[in-house]
């Protein structure tokens, strides 16, 4: 499905802590309370499984921004995508 924006999606989860730890953040929407929280790879592969279950991620789900910082940014120069920072971050370290 064509993004509306102009943007376009490459969804390469399979890189991220398989190949490279990256640093890319994932938000969690609290419908709820109206807030998001931050989260990394690593935690999100742990709790996936439980948000909108257990007691304690009940209130937290995914979003329409949830893998914001995973998509390229139309409006940004490349040195300020997420994404590629994130990954030319991790190939250098």
């Amino acid at each position: 499905m064509p993004e509306t924006d102009g943007s376009k999606s490459f969804y390469i989860f399979d890189i991220d802590d398989n190949l490279l730890c990256l640093g890319t953040q994932i938000y969690l929407w609290n419908a709820r309370r109206q807030v998001e929280r931050a989260v990394g790879p690593r935690d999100f592969a742990a709790i996936h499984n439980e948000l909108g279950c257990s007691e304690k991620w009940q209130s937290w789900g995914i979003g329409e921004k949830t893998f914001r910082d995973f998509r390229d940014k139309p409006h940004l120069p490349v040195d300020e995508q997420s994404f590629l920072t994130d990954v030319l971050a991790a190939t250098l370290s």
